[in-house]
């Protein structure tokens, strides 16, 4: 990690950094070739995001031990497994970018960059270990970890330590801002401490990935907002109007940050809500404020929108069952409207803890009340489906027979389903917590269906 020349070992691995470049942009160029030649889309796909990860780790491996002799020539692996983590940066950032290519849903990528996000760390503290263990055989650890362009190395390898501790579920989904901070701390310092550190330099891969972490910034950027804030005393469910002054498509999402002059629109993620409905002066969202300060009186900058339903859902479906927990039913109601103003049959099947939560569908005007299926669950998280001991509910904008008392179960679509005999066009939609997304996975693959889920948590 010090300077070192040693021949032809010294550049040997220049090379290999530029293969995983060029196997990264092949990566891309199939994602594009799926979505546009081959009219593919593979919704909730975990087959095909295991087999690219796999891919890729055995062409890591590969590529880090071709045309090495371990017995003599070790550190040329552990120095080129450090070089091909920082060769897979720009393709990790690439997808995440908002938008990447606009034949790209939006956050489609977004479970491949996490894998590649964990491979490249790997990748590192393997180059990292593999150094450590080299300097302590031969007795110069601290010596050499202490040099400069080597201590670069010693920092971003214990940023990584930290983040892959805090990448943890339960720490992370309990802690979002502070993993944010520290994941965006841990990426500015891998990106410029390793072009120094790396020998031979990396100056190229450093500046495509500065060019894509300055779009990224760029579309950071919104429009300053004010809101309206709407909400029900005994909902924790709140409705907030923005002005409507841009088209989207339904189940699009926009993302809120607060104002430019404050600390937190920088240091912290921006929210992304869905579109719930509109008219021709607002847009409103049902959202569950508990990370976000909502305040009537101040500034926010909105960025979006992004689309999140593929073509493929509104040219082949003709049968649609809708299910949604909570705030879920923002995601729900814009592609419920939709898909009837086509003429198909649709159905949206919502949970909600409370009656008091149903003054979202009396606020917002929803007019075909005949397609909602309303389940009052009454347990203190209106999303975990849990069952209600009142069982009095007098409400004027649904009909009796549209309202149930207790748990949902998939079972309730059977006969939704059953009025149509195409199975490849039938569709579930889900939204909402996780555990509801994987039984209306389950219930899909039961009935050889096909499936659109969002998932509402952190």
């Amino acid at each position: 990690m010090e300077v070192r020349h040693e021949g032809h070992h010294h550049t040997a691995n220049i090379k290999y950094g530029h293969f995983i470049a060029l196997v990264s942009l092949a990566h891309v160029g199939c994602i594009v070739l799926s979505r546009t030649v081959l009219k593919k889309y593979q919704l909730n796909n975990r087959i095909g995001l295991v087999a690219s990860f796999l891919l890729w780790s055995i062409i890591i491996i590969g590529t880090t031990l071709i045309n090495v002799d371990l017995s003599e020539s070790y550190k040329t692996s552990i120095k080129r497994i450090g070089r091909l983590s920082y060769c897979l940066l720009p393709f990790d950032i690439f997808l995440i970018l908002r938008p990447n290519f606009p034949i790209i849903r939006y956050l489609e990528l977004i479970d491949l960059h996490k894998w590649m996000s964990r491979l490249i760390i790997a990748c590192g503290l393997i180059h990292g270990v593999g150094y450590m263990v080299v300097w302590s055989i031969e007795g110069t650890l601290m010596v050499k970890s202490l040099k400069l362009l080597n201590f670069y190395g010693v920092i971003v390898f214990l940023a990584n330590c930290l983040l892959l501790i805090i990448s943890i579920g339960f720490f992370r989904r309990r802690n979002y801002p502070y993993f944010y901070i520290i994941h965006n701390l841990t990426v500015w310092l891998f990106v410029y401490l390793i072009s120094f550190h790396a020998r031979p330099g990396v100056s190229v891969y450093t500046l495509v990935i500065t060019l894509l972490l300055g779009y990224q910034f760029y579309k950071k950027i919104g429009y300053l907002t004010t809101l309206k804030l709407h909400q029900h005393e005994s909902s924790n469910l709140k409705i907030i109007e923005l002005q409507n002054n841009f088209d989207f498509s339904p189940g699009s999402h926009i993302r809120l940050s607060y104002s430019y002059w404050d600390y937190r629109c920088w240091a912290y993620p921006t929210h992304p809500y869905t579109i719930a409905h509109s008219n021709l002066d607002s847009v409103y969202l049902v959202v569950k404020p508990y990370q976000f300060d909502f305040n009537a009186s101040s500034k926010y900058c909105l960025t979006g929108p992004f689309n999140s339903t593929p073509d493929q859902f509104w040219t082949n479906s003709e049968n649609i069952s809708i299910v949604v927990g909570g705030s879920g039913i923002s995601f729900g109601l814009p592609i419920l409207t939709h898909l009837l103003a086509q003429g198909k049959l649709a159905h949206l099947f919502w949970s909600v803890k409370s009656q008091a939560d149903l003054y979202i569908l009396n606020a917002l005007n929803i007019n075909h009340l005949d397609h909602i299926t309303v389940h009052i669950t009454g347990n203190e998280d209106e999303e975990s489906f849990g069952l209600l001991s009142n069982d009095e509910i007098e409400l004027q904008s649904l009909s009796n027979s549209n309202i149930k008392i207790g748990r949902f179960s998939f079972t309730h679509l059977v006969s939704q389903l059953n009025k149509t005999n195409d199975d490849n066009k039938k569709w579930l939609v889900a939204c909402g917590p996780e555990p509801l997304v994987i039984d209306a996975k389950k219930f899909a693959n039961n009935k050889k269906i096909q499936i659109l889920t969002e998932i509402y948590s952190i």
